[in-house]
């Protein structure tokens, strides 16, 4: 992540209640999921070397 959006972030959470977080983490988490939905897997190039690489040792 970029040191600008690190910082950005600090300063939006500064202040900010474990309930606050909860509820704008859900929020968050539940858009990002909603949009990932709509994404769909396109299988590159060396996608079946890097996973084996990774899978089985």
């Amino acid at each position: 992540m970029e040191e600008s959006k690190v910082n950005k972030l600090l300063e939006a959470i500064e202040g900010i209640s474990l309930n606050e977080w909860t509820k704008a983490k859900e929020m968050i988490d539940r858009e990002f999921s909603s949009q990932a939905r709509k994404v769909q897997f396109i299988r590159q190039d060396n996608f079946d070397k890097y996973l084996k690489s990774e899978l089985i040792r």
